[in-house]
């Protein structure tokens, strides 16, 4: 009897996990607390949003005129500004979203490697409106972005959300954690293919009770949506996925990565969706300054690679970016100025009235006679420059090579090498494919664009910036493999 009542008590316990497995429960998540700020003065728009799509090419929405569904998105561009040429100052998360919110170079914030946090000296967007007296969220899901990498800093309060569990309560015990850890391992080892971050509706349910709460304040919010970052899964959630940097070849699976990917964006864009109603049912999508851009693109397969993981070709750095001032009565407006990321910090803080820190770099779109002759991206061992019409990517002696022969990188087809000196023109070559960097009319626009960045530190050289690391915990671990970063 004694066995029997143990059989049937396990038989339910994994039928409610094979259930909740299958069920986005968004009910795990990390929340920080920060005492509330004094109110300050602050100057209109009384809400101001910072929205993230993960991964996002500019080239694969309907802004660009893609064969895709992103009505949501296309709304908001059409009450807004299309910035059609903005470009992320590095390949992926971890330095473009420092550069994002600190507004300076990959060079000069150094977080470039998974164990290298958000350098505290640097003065933060979310702490800029915190002192102009907004109250400031943040709510995530990416593993590279958790509070040991500091990016929370100046946040009122700071969720990182965690993909269903069955624990439906806050895990903030490391008993809870470990709990809630074992079981989506477990989950994991039985089912495959669940879900490794919280899908773009607990993304938005989470963000919309959350800016409710909080609503009668003056309001910064920083939402990140995770969904179009591989591995890609099929909507409606089936656990059918596909990584974009698994053991395939592009051409047995192109079509079929390339149209999940398609299919995530369009899931993200309806929940985006959701959030935007949210904005115009409680009366403060017209009062509310918008920014939506991406930390990054995706390759795929353009250059014998997937992902994000080593280069800077333009399906990685040119990204989408729209801005929806409040009351704004002229959308529409497609703008083909250069952008950079680090132009949103202080576009964002001196439109709502407030004053840049010394050191950003950035300016603001908005500002009279706002022009970037050429912008940079840099990664450890990699720079480019960027102007309209050209393009240098340039790396350290050996980069590609040494990159290709890292145990995570192993499976990348080696066609994927690409030399150390890199020219390109834009205009008669927008796919990168026809280097002139041997030529002499390439020497000449390489010079010319070095000389005219007045950058004098252009290479991170990688041991530089080992120093005050922090260690990863085993969970954060299991979810950087798990998104294609780790080995």
């Amino acid at each position: 009897r004694v066995l029997t009542y143990l059989a049937i008590t396990f038989t339910i316990l994994l039928a409610g996990t094979f259930i909740l497995s299958k069920v986005d429960t968004g009910w795990g998540y990390e929340y920080i607390p920060y005492e509330e700020n004094e109110y300050v003065e602050h100057h209109e728009p009384k809400y101001v949003f910072l929205i993230i799509l993960d991964a996002t090419r500019f080239d694969w929405l309907s802004t660009e005129g893609y064969d895709i569904e992103t009505p949501n998105l296309q709304s908001l561009a059409d009450d807004g500004i299309y910035y059609a040429n903005t470009i992320a100052n590095s390949y992926w998360t971890k330095p473009t979203m420092a550069s994002l919110f600190t507004s300076v170079l990959p060079k000069d914030h150094r977080t470039n490697y998974y164990t290298t946090p958000l350098n505290e000296e640097l003065p933060v967007l979310a702490e800029q409106f915190r002192n102009m007296g907004y109250y400031s969220i943040g709510v995530t899901n990416n593993p590279n972005l958790k509070t040991p990498q500091k990016y929370h800093r100046g946040f009122n309060n700071y969720t990182f959300l965690a993909r269903g569990t069955l624990l439906p309560f806050v895990q903030q015990g490391p008993l809870l954690n470990r709990l809630a850890f074992t079981k989506r391992i477990l989950s994991h080892r039985l089912y495959g293919n669940l879900p490794v971050f919280a899908s773009g509706k607990a993304t938005t349910e989470y963000s919309v009770n959350t800016i409710d709460y909080y609503r009668n304040n003056p309001l910064f919010a920083y939402i990140h949506y995770m969904d179009p970052h591989g591995p890609y899964y099929e909507h409606p959630y089936n656990g059918k996925s596909r990584h974009p940097r698994v053991e395939f070849t592009p051409e047995d699976s192109l079509e079929r990565v390339t149209n999940l990917y398609k299919g995530e964006l369009e899931y993200t864009d309806k929940w985006l969706g959701e959030l935007i109603g949210y904005m115009k049912h409680s009366g403060i999508y017209d009062s509310s300054l918008i920014v939506l851009t991406a930390d990054h693109g995706e390759e795929f397969f353009e250059h014998f690679c997937w992902s994000h993981i080593i280069a800077l070709w333009d399906e990685l750095i040119h990204v989408p970016l729209i801005i929806k001032p409040p009351f704004y009565e002229n959308g529409g407006k497609v703008d083909t100025s250069l952008v950079q990321h680090l132009d949103i910090a202080p576009t964002m803080v001196e439109y709502a009235g407030g004053k840049p820190p010394d050191g950003w770099q950035g300016d603001n779109i908005f500002s009279p006679g706002y022009h970037n002759s050429s912008v940079i991206s840099q990664c450890d061992g990699i720079y480019s420059i960027r102007s309209h019409k050209y393009k240098i990517m340039n790396t350290i002696p050996d980069y590609a090579e040494i990159r290709l022969s890292a145990p995570e990188f192993s499976h990348i087809d080696k066609r994927a090498v690409f030399p150390e000196e890199n020219v390109f023109n834009l205009i008669d070559d927008p796919h990168e494919k026809n280097n002139l960097a041997e030529t002499e009319r390439g020497r000449q626009i390489m010079d010319s664009l070095i000389a005219a960045s007045g950058v004098e530190e252009l290479m991170i050289i990688p041991d530089v910036i080992t120093e005050g690391g922090i260690e990863l915990d085993e969970e954060t671990i299991e979810q950087l493999k798990a998104i294609g970063y780790l080995d």
